[in-house]
């Protein structure tokens, strides 16, 4: 029954996780089709958001405050999926 949990775990959460690496992977890749704004401006615009000092610094804030909430959680439900 652990085992069957645990599977079942591993899939419901390894979901979310395969949408955002295929979003990803397919993020910077030019599609066939005719598009509104071009991949090299769309390139241009990425590297002056990531030099951008308030937009790096909100990401930093963003990734700090999603660690703290998953080390806050993560052991809060441990023990109840152990019961």
């Amino acid at each position: 029954m652990k085992a069957m949990l645990g599977f079942y775990n591993l899939l419901f959460f390894s979901l979310p996780v395969r949408a955002i690496l295929v979003m990803a992977v397919t993020a910077f890749n030019p599609p066939n089709y005719p598009q509104r704004i071009r991949s090299r401006l769309y390139a241009e615009l990425v590297v002056k958001l990531w030099n951008d000092r308030a937009m790096t610094e909100g990401l930093t804030n963003s990734i700090i405050i999603g660690v703290c909430v998953v080390a806050i959680s993560v052991p809060s439900a441990c023990p109840a999926l152990s019961s």
